[in-house]
């Protein structure tokens, strides 16, 4: 394997794990915003959107060769 594609194939598992860790602490978050009292005192939906949008500012590896190559 190139060191191009040794790199490129580092990024994109580090991306994914990056992804993973974003999933469950929204998971977590989640489950602990199911136990307040006040739920209209949380932004829930823009909860929502920052960890969608932390999702989408990764890339994936069809992205990551381009910028490589």
């Amino acid at each position: 394997m190139s060191n191009y594609q040794a790199a490129v194939s580092q990024d994109a598992e580090i991306a994914e794990e990056i992804r993973e860790l974003i999933t469950r602490t929204e998971q977590q978050v989640n489950a602990k915003l199911s136990r307040v009292n006040d739920r209209g005192a949380f932004d829930t939906d823009e909860l929502d959107c920052l960890f969608c949008r932390l999702g989408e500012a990764l890339p994936n590896r069809a992205v990551l060769e381009q910028r490589a190559g």
